[in-house]
């Protein structure tokens, strides 16, 4: 007797976004999410927001603290949110290297994209493993917390109360990206390190135009 096929795992091979776990969803939209990729060290979402999101989104629940408090559960290293409007007149980018994750340390239910702007707190597809000082946005356990991530949603949200149609993109990094002293960098390196860049980066880039944004 043929077995019936046996979906395993929360990467679901139709609509490709992680946490996903329905064998019928083909479409990272169901998710609130208009765009995923998958690159070599960084998993990028898109979103797009405007008025009518707002006020939909959701907290955490126990099914999200616990798909995250896994201790097989992917844990970036890195991460980033970007936002733009339409003429990119309005538009912001923030990162963070998140401290490594410990034994007794219990990562919170980070929205990829904020419950402010209509990110749900109940979908894995929307949830990552956020060092808990980051993704709170005042203080924790008795001290000041940073600021960064949190400062980044209430600009998103902003731009939308303001009228503007938002894109968000948020990027989680297996790995955080190599960061170079320009002091150290001979001049034959630095032409050696952009001939590298150039002919490696145009088919494997991990920057997408259309989550551009300035640091803050």
């Amino acid at each position: 007797m043929v077995q019936p096929l046996q979906l395993k795992g929360v990467v679901q091979r139709f609509c490709g976004v992680p946490g996903c776990s329905d064998p019928m969803c083909n479409d990272p939209k169901n998710h609130s999410i208009s765009h995923f990729r998958r690159l070599r060290n960084v998993d990028v979402y898109h979103a797009e927001r405007d008025k009518k999101d707002l006020g939909k989104g959701s907290g955490t629940s126990k099914k999200t603290r616990d798909y995250v408090q896994d201790p097989n559960s992917f844990y970036p290293e890195e991460v980033s949110l970007s936002y733009t409007n339409e003429d990119e007149s309005y538009r912001g980018r923030s990162s963070y290297i998140q401290p490594p994750r410990t034994s007794n340390m219990k990562p919170d239910a980070g929205h990829i994209f904020g419950n402010q702007y209509g990110g749900s707190g109940k979908d894995t597809a929307n949830i990552f493993a956020q060092e808990p000082r980051h993704n709170r946005g005042n203080r924790y356990k008795g001290k000041r917390t940073f600021k960064k991530w949190r400062r980044t949603e209430n600009e998103i949200r902003r731009g939308i109360q303001k009228g503007h149609k938002m894109r968000a993109t948020a990027k989680l990094y297996r790995k955080r990206r190599i960061r170079y002293d320009p002091s150290t960098i001979s001049d034959e390196d630095h032409r050696n390190f952009m001939k590298y860049w150039y002919y490696s980066r145009r088919d494997h880039d991990d920057h997408d135009p259309s989550g551009g944004g300035i640091m803050t």
